[in-house]
């Protein structure tokens, strides 16, 4: 599952962040996004935990807890949704097969019906 953390000190580093985590469990991942012009901390993270009961107790025990001088705002990252609770993070190539195919699904029920060129039979015909 993936755990959204916020709020996270602009002056902490990856791995201080990555130490706190591994107090709740075993971490697949734990990405730190950075500002792509200054390469400094934007304030917030996503770490993916391997199983659902592990990342609920991060949630519980970090939410609202103080690091740095900020308290942290944890939870259930959006993109939990649209994965299965117990698949990885995907890689940022298969996340854009991922996003492409479930587009092209939805284009494919959506698409307009093929013109033939003959008129539909009216009533009585």
């Amino acid at each position: 599952m993936i755990v959204l953390i916020r709020n996270i000190d602009r002056n902490i580093t990856e791995e201080h962040v990555r130490r706190m985590l591994d107090q709740y469990g075993k971490v697949r991942t734990f990405d730190l996004v950075l500002d792509k012009a200054t390469g400094k901390s934007k304030g917030f993270g996503f770490a993916d935990m391997p199983s659902v009961e592990q990342a609920e107790q991060m949630i519980k025990g970090l939410n609202g807890t103080q690091l740095g001088g900020e308290k942290l705002r944890v939870k259930r990252a959006a993109a939990s949704s649209l994965l299965g609770t117990n698949e990885p993070r995907p890689k940022t190539a298969e996340k854009k097969s991922y996003f492409a195919k479930k587009a092209a699904k939805k284009a494919a029920k959506k698409a307009p019906r093929k013109f033939t060129g003959k008129r539909a039979p009216r009533r009585g015909e």
